[in-house]
């Protein structure tokens, strides 16, 4: 076993890098309009459970709706405020018929709903 090999061994250099040479991709910024859609996909569901109460159901179906609008002017998620906008539209039809019927109600029988 006589023959040994002698190895030199070098640091090895860091190679400097400067900021162009990365390829450094910034994150995307969240516009408005898509902000805005998902939040009117939110108030849509929530509109789906709040057409039974009438003081509840017009006004957040008003405030989706509105919302909805401005939500369609997003090009990422476009295809979801479409949906909540048409959800909205059946939520304030909901809401219409059920106010409707309750007063009714209350007007052809006042001891209905115990009111005398």
């Amino acid at each position: 076993m006589g023959s040994e090999v002698n190895q030199v061994v070098t640091p090895v250099q860091a190679i400097p890098v400067t900021a162009t040479q990365v390829n450094v991709v910034p994150p995307q910024e969240t516009k408005t309009e898509d902000i805005l859609a998902i939040v009117s996909c939110v108030f849509a569901a929530i509109n789906l459970c709040a057409w039974f109460i009438p003081l509840c159901g017009f006004p957040l179906t008003f405030i989706a709706i509105v919302l909805n609008i401005f939500g369609l002017k997003s090009s990422k998620y476009k295809t979801y405020a479409t949906i909540a906008l048409i959800i909205s539209i059946i939520a304030l039809v909901l809401t219409v018929i059920n106010a409707a019927v309750g007063a009714y109600i209350g007007y052809t029988n006042p001891g209905a709903y115990g009111i005398k």
